[in-house]
């Protein structure tokens, strides 16, 4: 611990665009600035453009420049900052920054965000060195690459990591099974969201003139970075089943974010000739105001560890519509009971038409939701759980032990 006797801690993530973690973790290290008089924290992102990544410098937050390809020199400059530092809170997987920590001997936590987080960075690192042009012809190379990938997490995890933690069940189940995370080592620590950042300031009448919808149109809503295990697909096609079933003229779908998958939506937008009906934002910063014209928000993930949105559209009192099997969503809502579990599109296009036609179980789920996550998901109180968890961890030695 720092002579000032307060921790000082380096968040690390990926790129400071939008998306879940990214708005996450900047959230964090600036509430903690604010707050919370025995933590000093910073931020590294391995990618320094982006909205977070600026909105962290304005609020000296990041300081620090990392270039993979920097040689010997940016390894040793990495190796340096990191020892300034207390503790590297990561929040992905970076292996060349891992090395570095290593030689900092700092202790290192690691947050999961996701599975795709945990394998993505070691399998480019991988791809990247194996330099097999047909690799993709060759069916048993992708197995060697998810096992090597497998065991070097396994090693990382097991014997380098402090403390790992999951915001869901299902994630620290995950870790342990997959990962080999010892169960000592890994336990649920669930995120909050700033309630002040979801302030309304504009009135709903000026967005929703903005965005072209009338008076009497009801909004089916979604948020989310446009990638295919975020599956908006089938919310489209959900929406489709529904116009076609109910025959109603007066609800509009809203999707806010962007992605690689744009173009797919698009066409798919297209095909079910819904292009009147459909409205995509765009990345957007005014979540608020876009959940507070939805009168319901849609969370189509496949696999979701702890989805923020559904968090932020709860607080603001709007009924949730999920999919079974997708992890972290799932288990929030069967928690929370503040909304609706489906299996496919069908039982999607049902579930919202019984919401668009019933007023009072909207305005019950979306109480049921509001009051769950003000009780249970405030940033306070998970900066002072991890900032505990800090201060235990000093005791501990760097190298963790399976005991």
């Amino acid at each position: 611990m720092s002579e000032t006797n307060r921790i000082r801690v380096l968040h690390i993530i990926g790129s400071g665009n939008i998306g879940g973690a990214e708005k996450f973790v900047y959230q964090l290290a600036s509430h903690q600035k604010k707050i919370d008089p025995k933590v000093e924290p910073a931020i590294l992102f391995c990618k320094e453009d982006g909205y977070f990544s600026d909105l962290a410098k304005q609020a000296q937050l990041s300081n620090f420049a990392y270039n993979e390809l920097g040689g010997l020199r940016q390894a040793w400059s990495a190796v340096r900052y990191f020892k300034q530092f207390d503790v590297l809170h990561f929040h992905g997987l970076y292996p060349m920054l891992f090395f570095f920590a290593l030689l900092s001997r700092r202790r290192i936590f690691y947050f999961v965000h996701g599975a795709r987080a945990m394998t993505a960075s070691a399998s480019q690192i991988i791809n990247r060195f194996a330099r097999i042009p047909s690799s993709k012809s060759l069916p048993t190379f992708r197995g060697l690459q998810r096992f090597l990938t497998r065991q070097w997490l396994n090693v990382f995890l097991k014997y380098v990591v402090t403390q790992v933690h999951a915001p869901s069940r299902h994630y620290v189940n995950f870790c342990i099974k997959h990962y080999g995370v010892p169960e000592h080592k890994i336990s649920r620590l669930a995120l909050g969201i700033n309630f002040c950042d979801l302030a309304i300031t504009r009135e709903p009448a000026q967005i929703r003139e903005e965005l072209g919808l009338k008076k009497n149109e009801r909004v089916v809503g979604c948020i989310s970075t446009f990638r295919k295990l975020k599956r908006i697909d089938r919310l489209i096609s959900g929406f489709a089943t529904l116009l076609e079933r109910s025959k109603m003229e007066n609800v509009r779908l809203l999707i806010v974010g962007d992605g690689v998958e744009r173009p797919a939506l698009e066409k798919q937008i297209e095909e079910y000739k819904l292009r009147h009906l459909v409205i995509l934002t765009g990345l957007r910063k005014d979540i608020a105001n876009l959940l507070n014209i939805m009168d319901i928000f849609v969370m189509p993930s496949e696999h979701e560890n702890f989805p923020l949105s559904i968090l932020e559209a709860m607080y603001l009192k709007r009924p949730v519509i999920g999919f079974r099997g997708s992890g972290g969503s799932e288990e929030l809502l069967q928690e929370s009971k503040a909304g609706i579990l489906v299996d496919n599109e069908s039982e999607l296009a049902g579930a919202l038409e019984l919401l668009l036609n019933d007023r009072n179980r909207v305005q019950y789920l979306g109480c049921g939701g509001y009051y769950h996550v003000a009780a249970n998901f405030s940033l306070d109180v998970f900066i002072a759980r991890i900032r505990n968890l800090y201060e235990q961890a000093g005791t501990q030695n760097f190298f963790a032990s399976e005991v």
